[in-house]
């Protein structure tokens, strides 16, 4: 029971202030910043088809962890998935490569470093 309870903190203290952000297409879209402003290094975390962004957790902790002041993370949960609108039509991989491309407009990151899980 105290593993699950160190894990429920960890997602608190990583995920508890989620935000929100309706994009140009429209879609509203959910997502967590991890790190300071001023890193250095932008890292978009991009989950696969049916996983929310918590699912990064690890990831997330140990690169702020180990990096910490040089790397900022955002991971964000795509169309469909978690706290992000679930459009009706059917969703293609352009648009939700064009969903992070307009999230990192609003972050207002020029470049990121891109991970994906499929």
């Amino acid at each position: 029971m105290k593993e699950l309870e160190k894990v429920l903190q960890r997602v608190d203290e990583h995920y508890g202030e989620a935000e929100t952000v309706t994009l140009k297409n429209g879609l509203r879209v959910e997502y967590a910043v991890h790190g300071a402003d001023h890193a250095p290094e932008k890292i978009l975390l991009i989950m696969g088809l049916i996983a929310e962004k918590v699912a990064w957790l690890p990831v997330v902790a140990t690169m702020l962890e180990t990096h910490g002041e040089k790397c900022q993370l955002v991971s964000f949960d795509n169309r469909g998935i978690g706290g992000t609108d679930a459009p009706t039509a059917r969703y293609t991989t352009t648009q939700m490569a064009l969903d992070a491309m307009e999230l990192m407009d609003h972050l207002q990151w020029k470049s990121a470093h891109i991970v994906g899980i499929r």
